[in-house]
């Protein structure tokens, strides 16, 4: 997803974001104010996820990456982290295939991504507390 921010100059740039702002803005319209707290709560979910999984994949654990690959897609999906969730599909498939050997590939791009998610979830839940304020 791309949106268009406006810089000091005024000028619109392109600003990428792994975020879907629908799928956030349908949750918060939802769960009203405790759409922040579902959010929170995702981060430390995906955190934790993202961490055991590498440790699966280090372990070549197929059942392991298959279980947690499959949380992680359905948690990342549902809150609008999709590319995440694309890259939890994969690992998922890997798993119930047994076979992981392209699964550190994959592993290093959803550390990349995981970390992404985190900062724009993070900001994300900055603004709507200040908005709330």
């Amino acid at each position: 997803m791309v949106t268009k921010k406006t810089n000091a100059s005024g000028d619109a740039s392109k600003q990428a974001t792994l975020l879907d702002h629908s799928v956030l803005e349908s949750l918060r319209d939802l769960a009203g104010g405790q759409h922040l707290d579902i959010i929170t709560s995702y981060q430390s979910f995906a955190e934790k996820a993202v961490n055991d999984l590498e440790k699966a994949v280090a372990e070549n654990n197929a059942a392991e990456v298959l279980a947690i690959a499959h949380s992680l897609k359905s948690s990342s999906l549902q809150l609008g982290a999709t590319q995440l969730g694309e890259l939890a599909r994969e690992m998922e498939t890997m798993g119930l295939d047994g076979d992981l050997g392209s699964a550190g590939k994959v592993m290093q791009q959803m550390l990349v991504v995981s970390q992404q998610i985190q900062v724009e979830f993070t900001d994300y839940v900055e603004k709507a507390k200040v908005a709330k304020d």
